[in-house]
């Protein structure tokens, strides 16, 4: 029984997951990386497309539309059906800079997503922390926009 549930986790786990691939950066200039990273960018599945992205000489920011938290109350004024309440709204940006001073490196993934084989680029911090910021189903464009990414960051790294 214990070898039929241990095959039975071993290809459910083998269906998701990720895994470093080794990948040969091609340096760019600068301004040719940023036109590609914000196509490619853009160019992503809906899921994990930002809705904004842009570069400049201190960060990259990734914006993802505008979260918000919500709180009221409400209560019954005797027996008359009148209800009377209030309540508070807060509305924040939900996006992401990555600091150029902060960033280690640039590494390309691959990914399996149910049973698909997918690309996966993250930027991991000095702190080691791993940030995903690309997500395709196209070696080529997850190599090149690693390559991209990486140039954009060496850049401004140097420059900073």
């Amino acid at each position: 029984m214990m070898k039929y549930l241990l095959a039975i986790a071993t290809i459910i786990l083998s269906g998701c997951g990720s895994s470093p691939i080794k990948h040969k950066t091609t340096e760019m200039e600068i301004n040719s990386a940023i036109a590609l990273t914000e196509e490619i960018t853009w160019s992503q599945h809906e899921n994990w497309r930002p809705d904004g992205f842009s570069v400049n000489e201190k960060y990259i920011s990734w914006e993802f539309g505008i979260t918000s938290r919500n709180s009221s109350w409400a209560t019954n004024v005797g027996n008359t059906g009148l209800a009377v309440g209030g309540g508070t709204s807060t509305h924040r940006n939900a996006g992401n800079r990555m600091y150029y001073r902060h960033i280690d490196r640039v590494q390309l993934y691959s990914w399996k997503r149910k049973f698909k084989q997918w690309y996966a680029v993250a930027i991991i911090e000095k702190s080691g922390t791993q940030k995903f910021i690309l997500r395709t189903r196209s070696l080529e464009d997850a190599e090149l926009f690693t390559s991209a990414m990486t140039s954009i960051v060496d850049f401004y790294k140097i420059k900073n």
